[in-house]
């Protein structure tokens, strides 16, 4: 019994752990540009669920806030995911037109639940970031980690 209690205090003390890469990034060229960037998300586990609805999805471009237009997501195989969104921020043209091109970093946070096997699945989120990006370059991997959502009083 002992060894059972053991190994679920083991489980609920695995992290979870996603990576993220962008496949791709574009950008429409108009003072109305929206964004495009599709990410390759590795193992995500069935113990950390992902939700990808728009609805929670926050991307914010470097220090500007973006609004989400749209997410969609496609499982490629098992463990592997490909992930999706367009967004828009205001002042387009001052990355569209940048030369030589601009340096990006794209911060992203998706909705995620940590279920556990003993107590109250930990619900939270993943914030993404990814540096140096520009346009046209693909295959930039990205920093993730699952941040729990904080309880007040």
């Amino acid at each position: 019994m002992s060894i059972f209690f053991s190994l679920v205090l083991h489980t609920n003390s695995l992290r979870c752990h996603v990576d993220f890469s962008v496949e791709s990034i574009s950008v429409s060229p108009s003072s109305t540009a929206t964004w495009h960037v599709d990410f390759l998300v590795k193992d995500p586990r069935s113990r950390c669920p992902i939700d990808y609805d728009g609805d929670y999805v926050y991307v914010k471009l470097g220090s500007l806030n973006a609004v989400v237009l749209n997410t969609s997501h496609k499982g490629r195989s098992r463990g592997v995911t490909s992930f999706s969104v367009d967004f828009a921020t205001s002042n387009q043209s001052d990355f569209v037109s940048a030369s030589p091109p601009r340096v990006l970093e794209l911060d992203i946070k998706l909705r995620a639940k940590k279920k556990q096997y003993v107590d109250l699945d930990k619900i939270g989120h993943f914030d993404i970031t990814c540096q140096n990006l520009m346009i046209g370059h693909e295959d930039i991997k990205c920093d993730s980690s699952f941040k729990k959502l904080e309880t007040c009083c």
